[in-house]
């Protein structure tokens, strides 16, 4: 932890993916930025989904080649509802080439 005093310009709250995306944009765009973010007490394994304009976003601020090689092409996504209620949503499934393109987005995979 830092300790950080002060006067900003912006003070981004979270560190997801797009806490930290607008943090580096707006620091890139010559803003003063904190970022305001718990430190997780444990690896964050989860997986995200990042359409084109998202990767364009990211290569634009020269996040993108740090994450492609822990990317693949996401050619489908099935949603599935995992909550065990008795009376759950209907599977759904997207595919990229329904709306004419190889791929629709990019999964980046995080953690170890």
């Amino acid at each position: 932890m830092s300790d950080v005093s002060g006067t900003h310009d912006v003070v981004v709250i979270g560190g997801g993916p797009a806490g930290l995306a607008a943090a580096i944009a707006l620091a890139e765009a010559g803003a003063k930025t904190a970022l305001l973010a718990r430190r997780a007490p444990y690896a964050d394994n989860r997986t995200t989904a990042l359409l084109g304009a998202s990767v364009d976003f990211l290569d634009h601020l020269q996040v993108w080649p740090r994450c492609r090689d822990k990317a693949a092409p996401l050619r489908t996504m099935r949603l599935v509802d995992d909550t065990g209620r008795l009376i759950r949503a209907p599977e759904v499934r997207f595919c990229a080439e329904e709306i004419g393109l190889e791929q629709s987005a990019s999964i980046s995979i995080t953690g170890p």
